[in-house]
């Protein structure tokens, strides 16, 4: 059997039945290019394990299964998972949810080019509408004949947005979706996958969008050309009532972000950010003190985005080098000019209450929790000394 050409990783959580309507719709794609499929499984204890088995035993192309146990929904380590066990140059992510019409892969395929992402917005068919989906009916390719106008001109009226917000070359918008995109390999492995700081539903996507923003891959909607059918069921127990509710958004309109995530593909530690200073650094067993604390070293002059810049006061220094995240750090509060600090996204000093408005505030000594509001969670000592 050929080596994959694109990767097909498929999220899912205890819905099997709509999980078969979507591996059969994945089978329906398998002519364009040699496939691989990878059903990534947050912890179902239902019968999703025996179906995917059943399914991989029959189909056209190779079929895997990861999962891990359950600890509430998880769609950032489940893709995570899904594309580490990936072998193709080219990943398209989908939900376990959503139904493929025929075709949809070569739509991908055509329009996609290095540097760009390509994605589809879906048709949410009703819970009517969902029920008489069977694996004839994905087959035949009927659940087309089923919508209606006013599901087509949403979907419209989405492509529209997302084209007129291309053309403008918005900085955040349109918004990329997770249940649908297909992109390289190369720009997933740069920003470091999706960051699994995220738990719950919602802004893994967004967030995954921006940072690779970062490095030059644009979202292109595709929604002219096809879609997915999303399959109705209730919804998460997590799902916001309105968007600002959801337990995601404080993380994601953090004041700034790495662009290689802490939790992702891998699972950096404090030793490999890249620790720049500018201006004046201290003393040399000050500084040396201070970065051991932390678990950090200086990384060499070059072109490499720096994940953290540091400005030390006193010392008269100004940010100015490229980096995702400003922190100032102050030694002494009687010698700071505190008008100075206003680039910084992050304050550290001695008691923690330097800063204003919008600025992260801890304690110079606050390792942990500098690294916990930085996405990498709880720090080990196995991290810190890494």
């Amino acid at each position: 059997m050929p080596s994959p050409e694109v990767s097909v990783i498929v999220t899912t959580c205890q819905r099997p039945w709509h999980l078969r309507q979507v591996l059969e719709s994945v089978a329906l794609q398998a002519a364009v290019r040699p496939l691989e499929v990878i059903v990534a499984d947050d912890g179902s204890t239902d019968e999703t394990a025996q179906l995917v088995a059943q399914f991989g035993a029959h189909a056209p192309f190779p079929v895997h299964w990861v999962t891990h146990p359950h600890a509430g929904f998880h769609p950032a380590r489940c893709r995570n998972e899904g594309a580490r066990a990936a072998r193709a140059p080219l990943l398209l992510f989908l939900d376990g949810d959503c139904v493929l019409p025929p075709g949809h892969l070569e739509a991908h395929l055509a329009a996609w080019r290095p540097g760009w992402l390509t994605y589809a917005y879906c048709i949410r068919l009703t819970q009517q509408q969902s029920q008489h989906v069977s694996l004839d009916v994905v087959r035949g390719g009927q659940i087309a004949k089923w919508v209606t106008p006013a599901q087509r001109r949403a979907l419209a009226w989405q492509h529209a947005k997302a084209t007129a917000y291309r053309w403008m070359r918005h900085p955040t918008k349109p918004a990329v979706r997770g249940g649908n995109i297909f992109l390289a390999r190369d720009d997933y492995q740069q920003v470091n996958g999706f960051d699994e700081a995220f738990q719950g539903w919602g802004g893994e996507d967004d967030d995954f969008g921006q940072r690779l923003r970062r490095i030059g891959v644009r979202p292109l909607s595709i929604s002219g050309r096809t879609c997915t059918w999303h399959l109705w069921h209730p919804k998460a127990a997590t799902f916001p009532r309105r968007w600002k509710e959801g337990v995601n958004v404080p993380y994601l309109l953090r004041p700034c972000r790495l662009t290689r995530c802490l939790r992702g593909w891998t699972r950096r530690t404090p030793r490999n950010l890249v620790v720049r200073v500018s201006g004046k650094p201290p003393h040399p067993a000050t500084l040396g003190a201070f970065l051991q604390a932390h678990g950090w070293q200086l990384a060499p002059p070059g072109p490499q985005r720096a994940d953290l810049e540091l400005v030390f006061w006193p010392g008269g220094g100004r940010f100015h080098q490229p980096a995702d995240c400003r922190l100032a750090v102050v030694l002494d509060e009687r010698q700071t000019r505190h008008a100075a600090l206003g680039p910084a996204h992050v304050v550290l000093s001695p008691q923690g209450n330097l800063g204003g408005e919008g600025q992260v505030r801890l304690r110079l000594d606050d390792a942990a929790g500098l690294w916990a509001w930085l996405g990498g969670g709880e720090l080990t000592c196995m991290e810190a000394a890494a």
